[in-house]
């Protein structure tokens, strides 16, 4: 959100209020009584503490946006609470001030560069927060178990209930989201904080915790049921059935596009799975894991879902070529690489975009020149510590166009 000088004026006036006020509020209730000493000496320098700790930022931190729930608001905090302290033993304003400025100069830069991920979590529950305070808004949350073969995932998700002006509940378009970990792991960084981005642009967000380290179809099937089980509870958690999208990353690019390509096959319906139950509405894919080609194929996803002995098996290393298994009947698709992805070459969905076009499926495909593999959001939210080549403004941009890429699918 980007906030004009005025907007930045006012911000301020609104701070110096906050802070002051609990100088003055001992005055109205403990008028009558005996205020402690050390509580009176504190309440002398917690306003410049803190009104210190607010308004620095400009001084130090080089950007144009202001967020409240930024990493460094959170080093405002902490600084408020190391100025506190040195104000209150050191009895002196005048070094009340000064800390204030050094630490939270310090401690924004710290936290802006290495992106300590418990201030990371922090930030997604406070955006879970603030937007369930716009008007008519609550956020449901669900949590459901899936259990394939005695293996059981979790799909976790928020889903909106907001009135229309006619005061009927609205339906949204769901996103599934399958992170990425080579099946080896599921990638929190590529969960939660893409499912609260989601939200935030008004979609359902459910984020699928498949089962990994087994053979494959488990996660495939746990997909399956994931889809099935949201399109049956459509009315319930105000989704719309025709607009059930699935995102995967990396290799949970390659579960999601599995169902994308084999939704109405023989051998899911031999599993007794109905087609029209389990039909995803659309594909987003984010540097996926594609094919088995050996030039190109991130050997260990498939060594994870088939076994070493499997991929010397040319039959089960073909039926995860997804490339090879695409049809008119693939939902479109919404896909994008990084020209410098070396874990997973890009490669991977350009193999993927030639078939598609191939077959006249309706594809958007972005290739950004830079960045390495695992990039999520792109941004510092995502960022993985000590990684700043994880913050890729270019390749950040796939949110916004994938934004406009559904709106234009909604219609």
């Amino acid at each position: 959100m980007q906030y004009s000088s005025m907007d930045h004026f006012i911000l301020i006036i609104c701070s110096m209020i906050a802070a002051f006020i609990p100088r003055f509020l001992p005055l109205k209730f403990f008028s009558t009584r005996k205020i402690p000493e050390w509580f009176n000496e504190w309440m002398k320098y917690v306003p410049v503490s803190l009104f210190t700790a607010l308004v620095v930022r400009d001084l130090f931190v080089n950007t144009k946006t202001y967020t409240f729930v930024g990493l460094e608001y959170m080093a405002k905090l902490l600084a408020a609470i190391i100025v506190i302290v040195v104000a209150y033993r050191s009895r002196s304003m005048g070094l009340s001030v000064l800390f204030g400025l050094v630490a939270v100069a310090i401690l924004a830069t710290f936290l802006t560069v290495y992106n300590i991920r418990f201030i990371s979590y922090l930030r997604h529950i406070i955006t879970k927060v603030a937007f369930c305070f716009k008007e008519d808004f609550i956020m449901q949350k669900i949590t459901e178990k899936i259990t394939v073969a005695g293996h059981t995932a979790e799909l976790m998700g928020y889903t909106i209930e907001k009135k229309n002006d006619w005061g009927v509940q609205d339906k949204h378009a769901t996103i599934i989201i399958c992170p990425g970990g080579g099946y080896h792991f599921v990638s929190d960084r590529e969960a939660d904080p893409v499912a609260l981005k989601l939200i935030t642009m008004g979609y359902n967000a459910f984020v699928l915790n498949y089962t990994c380290q087994v053979r494959y179809p488990v996660a495939l099937e746990q997909l399956a049921q994931s889809v099935k089980l949201v399109r049956d509870n459509a009315d319930e958690w105000n989704v719309r059935e025709d607009k059930i999208i699935i995102m995967g990353m990396s290799a949970g690019g390659h579960l999601a596009a599995s169902l994308g390509v084999k939704w109405n096959s023989d051998e899911l319906k031999q599993m007794g799975y109905k087609p029209e139950e389990i039909k995803p509405n659309g594909l987003v894919l984010s540097y996926p894991v594609i094919t088995t080609n050996k030039d190109f194929w991130h050997q260990g996803s498939f060594e994870q879902i088939l076994g070493k002995d499997g991929i010397e098996d040319e039959k089960a290393l073909a039926n995860q070529s997804l490339e090879k298994l695409v049809t008119e009947d693939v939902p479109p698709v919404f896909m994008w690489h990084t020209f410098e992805d070396k874990a997973v070459p890009m490669e991977n969905s350009l193999l993927l975009a030639s078939a598609l076009r191939k077959a006249g499926v309706s594809t958007e495909y972005h290739i950004f020149p830079h960045g390495p593999h695992g990039l999520a959001l792109a941004n510092e939210e995502t960022a993985r510590v000590g990684r700043p080549e994880d913050i890729e403004p270019q390749a950040a941009q796939w949110v916004d166009l994938f934004h406009s890429w559904m709106q234009a699918l909604l219609k």
